[in-house]
């Protein structure tokens, strides 16, 4: 069911909520329990990651949503998430959105080229160079601020479009998935482009 009757505003958690000696459930823990603001949050990358994106970047980004006032009275919690899996970039769950840390080395040396091949548009629309590598992969040879458009236009609005997707069904057992996801994170970074590439490095 969408949550309603709840406020837009931000506020900044800087670290891992977590639970106090006695147990009581914390009311800052976006992972367990509704908030009354958006709490944008940040956790240690992990080793041997980083997290390209600040707070103030998903401020910024946040004000070139066009229909935020719809998302953000939904939305518990935006978090860059620490993570050490190189292939899991986002997710999405009952109204937290995740955005992982970064490997170090920031290009992708053995990228799949069915991945590429999804994500064409992305990466040509940022400008990122891209080409093969061995054994039938490809090679992503990204810099620090083209990371920064893909995470906030297409990772960040992808997992937006999960949580879309369960503002407006009625059951998330019908929810429609990552195809609805995909056509809502394209149809939203074509939609802030020309401003972003204003008020962003690319």
């Amino acid at each position: 069911m969408p949550r309603t009757n709840r406020k837009s505003a931000m506020k900044v958690v800087d670290g891992t909520v977590k639970r106090k000696n006695n147990w009581v459930e914390d009311a800052g823990d976006y992972m367990a329990r509704v908030q009354d603001d958006v709490i944008l949050d940040r956790t240690d990358p992990g080793p041997g990651r980083r997290h390209l994106l600040t707070i103030a970047h998903l401020r910024e980004y946040i004000n070139l949503i066009p229909d935020w006032g719809e998302l953000g009275d939904a939305i518990d919690a935006i978090a860059l998430h620490g993570s050490d899996d190189p292939n899991l970039l986002g997710w999405y769950w009952n109204g937290v959105v995740r955005l992982c840390s970064w490997e170090a080395d920031l290009w992708w040396n053995r990228c799949p080229p069915a991945f590429i091949d999804e994500i064409e548009e992305v990466l040509d629309r940022i400008g990122v160079d891209y080409g093969p590598a061995p054994e039938r992969c490809v090679q992503v040879r990204w810099t620090a601020d083209q990371i920064r458009a893909f995470q906030l236009t297409y990772i960040l609005s992808h997992e937006l479009g999960h949580h879309h997707d369960r503002i407006t069904t009625r059951s998330w057992r019908v929810a429609r998935g990552e195809p609805y996801a995909e056509a809502y994170a394209l149809e939203m970074m074509r939609a802030v482009w020309p401003e972003y590439v204003r008020r962003f490095a690319v």
